[in-house]
């Protein structure tokens, strides 16, 4: 199912409707399943959340409604067992299946029947296409403009027309970004016939590059000889959450920005699936996680804000960075030397063992140190250092705001420092080569803006030697 210029503005608007001719509801995890069979309608609430209302025409006896109303199985601080959770396939009049999983419907039991409320996050459809696409391609509708580097006209004539293209084309991936009357529409491609990792790599560089979370209501996926189509409820407001973005809008050609996306994609796709690396995205997904939170603290939570991006420095070193060449040798052999002399000291055991495990948890790299090593390799600085060790010192010990101005600037100052040392340590990542904004420098009243300067940094000059020296090539890149 195609969705025409109608259907989108209509979902756009909150007033998309589809009504189905017969919903099935098949619960989840139990090999003798409840199921409700019925007709059903779909809509939007007042916030955008699609909701589907169902009415099942079952008989039941009265024990079997009281059973269903009291057979709740939920208990307080647990997780819900997946026997709550149902299955969806719903089919219009003309024939089309449409599926959501893992849904939790809201059901009031009668004697001639059950209904049933449903919100869902998404729902789609899938069926066959009768050109078979040779690249695999999906098309996102966003329910607003977003505020790209725009830098193509859409007018073939140099003298008419707005400049609302965003446009790339990497050989393995593309992709193009345009206004659609007050919306944006996305289409992304990759070679192959499977997209939507890719694309989820895609969608994750574009929140990262905006600063700010970007929720689709609507995309279709071509894949082969088929065709995947799915709605999705509009979230919370997503438009006051915005973190200082690393390349936004930084060249009108929009060079940086097309850049970090692709160094961000062809990194997430080729790295290996790694279970331990905060999920089956590897370092892309734990960047994103860790990213993602910064930007939730940061709009909700002043003083906390510190404590998560913090952390969120910690983690990604700890992942990506910290290594065998991170290790103090000459510590290593004094606590290799101090352990069996412990061993043989009379203590109670339970100090005993505290200390040794002190002493095997004190051999692993520190943070400090890797930082260190960053700052030698010239992709951090010294100031990168101590706002670190600042903000993470009094996030740590639940020190709060002082009621003050210049604290308050002080803080903020600290902020943006370490939200570069993020930025950074995630172009090192990725290989990211270009431009960014330097959050590092605290701006005065005359600057009034933070400057754009090159990543990796412009080798020293003579006169500044003293700062290290500057690698080249793949410097500083994280072990594999």
């Amino acid at each position: 199912m195609l969705m025409d210029k109608k259907q989108l503005a209509a979902l756009a608007e909150g007033r998309f409707e589809l009504a189905f001719a017969r919903c099935e509801l098949r619960q989840r995890g139990t090999d003798d399943p409840h199921v409700l069979v019925g007709a059903g309608f779909l809509a939007q609430d007042k916030d955008g959340t699609l909701l589907l209302r169902m009415a099942a025409h079952e008989e039941r006896t009265d024990v079997q409604v009281l059973k269903m109303e009291f057979s709740q199985s939920w208990a307080a601080g647990q997780i819900i067992p997946e026997t709550d959770y149902y299955d969806l396939k719903a089919w219009t009049v003309s024939g089309v299946e449409w599926r959501a999983e893992r849904v939790s419907p809201n059901m009031d039991y009668g004697m001639h029947g059950t209904a049933a409320r449903i919100r869902l996050r998404r729902i789609e459809t899938r069926g066959q296409w009768e050109h078979r696409a040779e690249r695999a391609t999906v098309t996102v509708s966003i329910p607003e403009e977003l505020d790209l580097p725009w830098h193509e006209r859409i007018s073939t004539s140099a003298l008419s027309g707005a400049v609302d293209k965003f446009r790339c084309d990497t050989g393995q991936f593309s992709w193009l970004a345009h206004k659609v009357n007050g919306q944006t529409t996305v289409g992304f491609s990759v070679e192959g016939e499977n997209a939507e990792p890719a694309y989820t790599h895609f969608l994750r560089a574009l929140k990262i590059v905006l600063g700010r979370l970007i929720e689709p209501q609507q995309f279709s996926i071509t894949e082969g000889h088929w065709r995947a189509t799915c709605l999705a409820s509009r979230s919370e407001s997503t438009t006051k959450r915005r973190l200082a973005p690393p390349v936004r809008g930084l060249r009108l050609d929009a060079d940086d920005t097309h850049a970090f996306i692709r160094a961000f994609l062809e990194h997430s796709t080729r790295e290996p699936l790694r279970t331990d690396a905060g999920g089956e995205g590897g370092r892309s997904e734990l960047i994103y996680r860790h990213w993602h939170r910064i930007l939730r603290a940061w709009e909700n939570d002043l003083e906390n804000s510190a404590l998560v991006l913090s952390v969120a420095i910690e983690g990604l070193i700890k992942e990506a960075f910290a290594s065998e060449h991170d290790v103090d040798a000459e510590f290593i052999d004094q606590l290799d030397r101090a352990k069996p002399i412990l061993e043989k000291v009379e203590l109670d055991k339970r100090a005993r063992n505290c200390v040794l495990a002190s002493i095997d948890n004190a051999r692993a790299p520190k943070v400090r140190g890797v930082l260190r090593r960053l700052v030698e390799q010239g992709a951090l600085h010294d100031g990168h250092v101590k706002a670190w060790s600042a903000l993470r010192n009094t996030a740590t010990h639940g020190e709060t705001l002082a009621d003050d101005d210049l604290a308050l600037q002080a803080y903020i100052n600290r902020f943006h420092i370490c939200l570069d040392l993020f930025y950074r340590l995630v172009f090192v990542i990725i290989g990211y080569r270009g431009h960014h904004r330097d959050y590092s420098v605290v701006c005065s009243p005359a600057q009034q803006e933070w400057p754009i300067v090159p990543f990796p940094p412009v080798p020293p000059t003579p006169a500044s030697a003293e700062a290290g020296p500057v690698p080249t090539g793949e410097w500083a890149a994280p072990p594999t």
